[in-house]
């Protein structure tokens, strides 16, 4: 019987390249916690990878997320 995950409520504050990385580290990490951005921006547009999983990510689709989302919030 393996260690039970922990499932944490944590707070992301912006949502720049950053805060990407420290929300698909807690997905690994801490699978079923929740996490709430906080940012003074507007919404970020969806992505075209939302909801696959970062691991099926092409080098070249995982290259676009950055400048897609500067280009749009700065």
């Amino acid at each position: 019987m393996g260690v039970p995950q922990a499932k944490l409520k944590l707070a992301v504050i912006g949502s720049g390249a950053a805060a990407f990385g420290a929300i698909q580290a807690i997905r690994h990490i801490l699978p079923g916690s929740t996490v709430d951005v906080f940012d003074a921006g507007d919404d970020p547009p969806a992505s075209k990878l939302e909801g696959v999983p970062y691991h099926e990510w092409t080098r070249e689709e995982a290259a676009e997320i950055h400048p897609e989302m500067r280009a749009s919030v700065g």
